[in-house]
């Protein structure tokens, strides 16, 4: 079974993007303050088979993410089921510790995942657990970038095209992130660079 547990402070509306596209028995977890209570009803619809659960947190710095982690560690601790995965849905990459935390543990790699949305908000056609997509996150987050910037370096590899001959496509995608970051894009270029064949 999945778990996803969603930093709603963090996320919004957004992190619940393919909520209504699960079809496998799964629970979801929306962790909430009184600072961030408001969730249109049109977003929680879901298939029969997904539990949602909302846990209202005390406002306060870095609450809710203390709480999370918390809950996640309940999580784990009572499942003995080797197949459970669990996702923590945010942009925070201070979540990346805790994530290897689990994985080092179970020694299963994507024990404890992190997306910034249910449906990682990948397009449809992109697996958000292919090769390309896990390498470039994983690539990057030494970095300390943020999920939104992960992001749109993943889709800028996914989306340009690999048929550019002139410039050609590492250039054109070392040229966008140069564009958006500035000189240290280089260096993230860097980092991905044997990925993108």
């Amino acid at each position: 079974m999945n778990y996803y547990l969603i930093d709603y402070e963090n996320v919004g509306e957004a992190g619940l993007n393919g909520l209504a596209s699960l079809a496998e028995p799964c629970v979801v977890y929306i962790f909430f303050t009184k600072n961030a209570n408001r969730i249109g009803m049109e977003n929680l619809l879901c298939s029969e088979s997904v539990q949602v659960r909302f846990i209202l947190t005390m406002p306060g710095h870095q609450e809710l993410d203390k709480h999370l982690v918390s809950y996640l560690g309940y999580l784990i601790g009572g499942n003995t089921n080797n197949t459970d995965r669990y996702f923590i849905v945010s942009k925070d990459l201070g979540y990346n510790n805790i994530k290897n935390f689990w994985n080092s543990k179970t020694q299963q790699p994507d024990f404890v995942r992190q997306t910034i949305n249910i449906a990682g908000d990948l397009p449809n056609n992109i697996s958000p657990n292919s090769a390309l997509v896990n390498g470039i996150y994983s690539s990057l987050e030494p970095f300390g970038l943020n999920m939104e910037e992960i992001k749109f370096i993943v889709l800028l590899a996914l989306n340009t095209s690999k048929k550019n001959v002139n410039p050609p496509y590492k250039t054109l995608v070392h040229n966008g992130i140069v564009s958006k970051f500035g000189m240290i894009g280089q260096k993230y270029f860097a980092a991905i660079k044997a990925l993108l064949e």
